[in-house]
């Protein structure tokens, strides 16, 4: 009898699983949701305590509903608090019944320290495979959970082709544009951009820029819509994507979103982006922290039109080819298919 599959992630909230599942080949595969009936802010630093009786909940929910199913059963989960509370229950409470658990959007801004790390370590042992979306992160999470690398498993993260229409570079409007909320370094960007005079649009929620000196060049809007968004990331001249603490995976969907835009990229050098572009042929990148560079960075796309359209079709194409949903779908399958492969029998030789 073939796995059933069941799903639990913040952001699906009905049974149907959608998202990566509506792609082939995974539509083949026998996959339903465990709702979430409560929403899961990503732009936070860390989980709440009502945050994690959320997380908690919903994973005994999916085993509750498991525990109903016949035949062999799976658990996916997304983001790593689903992924402790589903492996603690596992551990602790379903452990009699075999159950594969695939933990994918595995991406923390630090590991979690002190009693949160004991519990981690010892809940994510139950993980059959842990899909990170930076090859920096399977070093780093394999220490510091002391599981062997062959647990973890790289897949490039996957976003939706926003729904903006390709502007060509003569069409582009004279502005900077920066997006995010977590892990930015508007510090440096703001004292980059102070030092240009280039104009510039930061949308970020008001703690990314709390505390800092902001230029009369540079306009900061928040509580903007994802279209909203979008849209002013197709109209700018270029995109700047600043970030704070570099071995920590951050703004992957803005990056991808805005290669597959097109628009032309200056990203600090960061776990979260060496892996999705190289360095003058999708974008530019510059050192953590080095405001400097970032000005230079900026004013060199700015004045180079020839080099703005090179970097933005090769960034659209790369990601268009690699970044979107059929890609990680064709991920996700083979993923399921090995974990849910019956283990090799193992002949014993007869004594003599």
């Amino acid at each position: 009898m073939a796995m059933k599959w069941f799903l639990i992630s913040s952001f699906v909230k009905g049974p149907r699983p959608g998202w990566l599942f509506g792609h082939v080949p995974l539509q083949a595969r026998d996959v339903t949701a465990v709702p979430a009936a409560y929403d899961h802010d990503r732009s936070r630093d860390t989980s709440s305590a009502r945050d994690w009786v959320d997380y908690f909940g919903h994973a005994r929910a999916a085993f509750r509903t498991m525990r109903q199913a016949r035949g062999r059963v799976g658990l996916i989960t997304t983001f790593p608090q689903l992924a402790v509370c589903a492996g603690l229950l596992k551990r602790t409470v379903y452990w009699r019944r075999p159950l594969p658990v695939i933990a994918w959007m595995f991406n923390l801004k630090r590991p979690y320290e002190g009693i949160k790390g004991h519990v981690a370590r010892f809940a994510l042992r139950a993980a059959d495979r842990i899909v990170v979306h930076s090859r920096a992160e399977v070093t780093g999470y394999s220490r510091w959970l002391r599981l062997p690398e062959e647990r973890f498993v790289y897949v490039p993260l996957s976003a939706e082709v926003p729904d903006v229409r390709w502007e060509d570079d003569a069409q582009r409007a004279p502005y900077v544009i920066a997006l995010g909320t977590a892990n930015r370094d508007y510090r440096s960007l703001f004292a980059a951009l102070a030092q240009t005079g280039l104009p510039a649009i930061v949308v970020a929620g008001p703690s990314a820029v709390e505390g800092l000196d902001v230029p009369s060049n540079v306009q900061v809007r928040s509580g903007l819509s994802l279209a909203q968004c979008h849209r002013l990331v197709s109209r700018a001249c270029l995109q700047v994507i600043p970030i704070a603490e570099v071995d920590a995976p951050s703004g992957q969907v803005t990056l991808i979103e805005g290669m597959m835009i097109g628009c032309p990229l200056v990203v600090t050098r960061c776990a979260g982006s060496t892996d999705y572009l190289d360095d003058e042929c999708e974008g530019l990148m510059v050192p953590p922290r080095d405001a400097g560079a970032l000005a230079g960075a900026m004013l060199r796309l700015w004045h180079d039109p020839a080099l703005r359209v090179r970097l933005g079709g090769a960034a659209r194409e790369r990601a268009l080819s690699h970044y979107v949903f059929p890609s990680a779908a064709r991920a996700m399958a083979a993923l399921l298919d090995e974990v849910a492969a019956p283990a090799p029998s193992v002949r014993v030789p007869s004594s003599t």
